[in-house]
């Protein structure tokens, strides 16, 4: 079979579709790109707008002076703040150690002395004494009710600190007192099961006459006066330095209390 010539039109003719076709290529990608660049030119102009006005409000130093947050609002600060001048309560003068009024206490008793000061137990006898006398008349005996002193309020303090040290704080106080060799010997010898009742029970630590005014305006106004001046005899003794730490503690509690708090994330809900 022998292979023809195109004629010289039809090649022509060919060469001129190929040529309109490739610029008509050319034309549909040009104007591609160009719907392209203009969809995203106002993107771009706006986001260098917003960009150069803001550095624009801000002065180069104070740009430079912090790290952003990743929220694009938090402001780290580079540097620290200028110090100001301290507080005069808060220049401590001294170091950390025992202080004048702790110096020469070698018993244990003589430790106790500084934060159980002889001005607290003072005051718990007079008030003790006070509401003893009052309900004296509902007794048969006077000597069911007599009043108390220094030394017999010290040696009940010294019965719940055995106890507690036993791990007997909430022991049944008869058990405590208990003659068949389950008991602790101390307790019967120091005084009665029954006058240690009398005296829990009657143990006052403020004025019963002028209560009710102070308890509108502080719920512990029934013991205010003695924790002032125990808390005050806590910081005679030692200096504790600049470098402590105070946390709070919350003392398991279940009985009637003014003050009593309630915390759901601890381990006793109620205390204070």
């Amino acid at each position: 079979m022998s292979r023809g010539r195109l004629p010289q039109s039809a090649i022509e003719d060919l060469l001129r579709e190929d040529e309109e076709e490739s610029e008509s290529e050319l034309s549909d990608h040009g104007s591609e790109t160009s719907d392209h660049i203009i969809a995203e030119e106002p993107r771009s102009a706006e986001e260098s707008n917003c960009s150069d006005s803001e550095e624009d409000d801000l002065p180069l130093s104070e740009i430079n002076s912090y790290f952003t947050g990743r929220d694009k609002v938090t402001k780290w600060q580079k540097s620290n703040n200028n110090r100001v001048r301290r507080q005069v309560q808060n220049i401590l003068t001294e170091d950390a150690g025992i202080r004048r009024n702790g110096v020469g206490v070698t018993t244990f008793t003589e430790a106790w002395s500084l934060f159980i000061s002889e001005n607290i137990i003072e005051k718990v006898v007079r008030c003790t004494n006070e509401f003893i006398q009052k309900k004296t008349p509902s007794y048969n005996r006077i000597r069911d009710c007599k009043p108390t002193d220094a030394v017999e309020i010290r040696a009940l303090l010294g019965l719940l600190y055995i106890a507690g040290s036993l791990k007997a704080s909430h022991a049944n106080l008869e058990d405590l007192y208990s003659s068949d060799g389950t008991g602790i010997p101390i307790f019967p010898t120091t005084m009665s099961v029954k006058r240690v009742k009398f005296l829990l029970n009657s143990l006052r630590f403020d004025d019963a006459t002028t209560r009710q005014a102070r308890r509108t305006l502080d719920k512990a106004a029934p013991i205010r006066e003695v924790l002032d001046m125990f808390t005050q005899n806590c910081l005679l003794p030692y200096s504790v330095g600049e470098n402590v730490v105070i946390d709070e503690m919350m003392v398991g509690f279940r009985g009637k209390c003014p003050f009593r708090q309630y915390m759901k994330s601890k381990p006793d809900k109620y205390g204070i």
